[in-house]
């Protein structure tokens, strides 16, 4: 049998050999949790608390033993525990070519409404198709997150219903999101469009999976395309460089893109305006604060989802283009209804698979060089997930 560098790295660096997989503990425990708190919605016996822990800056689940009953659905929805299972058994290139195989259309494009695609990230398509599937009756409710301020800011998912709650998740959101709470609004029989990078949406189809009684609802999956993501501390580091008593800040606004493109961080920290350009800012966030397990991650173009949906980083844009402009994923039957009846608010052209290549070439770097990533952090003793 073959054996793959991923596969030497793990024989080679494996830690006790005693430690059972039982819950997400063992997730954790590897540093491979992005936050997500789904595996909190899907326990039957409430055994799991997020938790937030300053020092990563990111929400991490408190498993109580006594509760436990190590049924492990915590660790089925998990997104963590997945790239666990992949590197393991060497799976990931296999698993990377699939993630690229169910592109039925690539689009470049951008909303027709020239406000809403200012004032929203790369153009505004996530929320022209949300705000349409609303306005016309297509879906009882979408599942987005909005930003919670204060000391310590934070990410949570939302079950909108209407146009204002909608556009209160407009903008990119560069820290974790906690799940859970939206994923116990949902119906049975409901109508839903679910919107997440490609970690999210594997834990909630895994959720939906467990879950039968929403087997027979109608979902629409909207992903976004995801390099890495940053935890809190990050923009708390930006934050500081601009604040007086920077030692104690209240972030009362968040908005990381928007108002143009690439668009800028836009806050309010101690009563202060901040506006920082997303170029500017971008190599003090993506990857210092990332996740670890973001270095990891074979799912940057979410391959879970019926449309996704990422910058349309084309040379003949990123001179010129100053209102928003997207690259979009076609991927299934249902993205294929999906886009049909948002026509009307959307301007898209085709592109061809050449256009995802040349716009996304960072991304598709990352990808590449998992391996050899894998194998230099086990070399330079760098602290990397332990695949055993």
């Amino acid at each position: 049998m073959k054996v793959t560098v991923l596969q030497r790295v793990h024989v080679s660096n494996t830690a006790s050999k005693d430690f059972a997989p039982l819950n997400v503990e063992f997730v954790v425990k590897r540093d491979l949790c992005i936050g997500c708190g789904v595996c909190e919605a899907v326990c039957p016996h409430s055994a799991i608390k997020m938790v937030y822990n300053y020092a990563r800056g990111t929400y991490q689940p408190s498993i109580s033993k006594e509760a436990c009953s190590k049924c492990q659905l915590c660790l089925k929805v998990c997104p963590g525990y997945y790239l666990h299972a992949v590197h393991i058994s060497g799976r990931a290139e296999s698993e990377l070519r699939k993630t690229l195989r169910n592109i039925r259309g690539v689009y470049i494009g951008y909303s027709r409404d020239s406000k809403l695609r200012f004032l929203a990230s790369s153009g505004g398509i996530v929320t022209a198709v949300l705000l349409n599937a609303l306005r016309r009756g297509y879906v009882d409710g979408v599942l987005v997150t909005h930003y919670f301020g204060g000391a310590t800011p934070f990410a949570k998912g939302v079950l909108a219903r209407t146009e204002k709650d909608v556009m209160l998740s407009m903008g990119s959101k560069y820290m974790p999101s906690l799940l859970g709470r939206a994923l116990r609004e949902l119906r049975p029989g409901g109508k839903y469009i679910v919107v997440g990078l490609p970690c999210h949406l594997y834990a909630i189809k895994k959720f939906i999976e467990i879950r039968r009684e929403f087997r027979k609802s109608i979902f629409y999956f909207v992903g976004l395309f995801c390099g890495g993501l940053p935890n809190i501390n990050g923009t708390l580091r930006l934050v500081r460089n601009y604040v007086k008593n920077s030692d104690k800040i209240i972030i009362t606004e968040l908005r990381h893109r928007g108002l143009g493109w690439p668009g800028y961080l836009y806050t309010v920290a101690n009563k202060k305006k901040i506006i920082l350009p997303y170029m500017e800012y971008s190599q003090k966030l993506f990857p210092s604060f990332q996740h670890n397990a973001c270095q990891y991650c074979i799912l940057g173009f979410n391959p879970f989802a019926d449309i996704s949906v990422g910058d349309a980083w084309l040379p003949e844009f990123i001179t010129k283009e100053r209102k928003g402009i997207s690259i979009v994923l076609l991927r299934s039957s249902q993205g294929a209804k999906l886009l049909e009846f948002t026509s009307d608010v959307l301007n898209l052209q085709d592109a061809g698979i050449g256009a995802l290549w040349k716009s996304q070439r960072g991304l598709i770097y990352k990808l590449e060089a998992i391996v050899d990533r894998v194998l230099l952090s086990f070399f330079t003793r760098y602290k990397t997930p332990s695949f055993g």
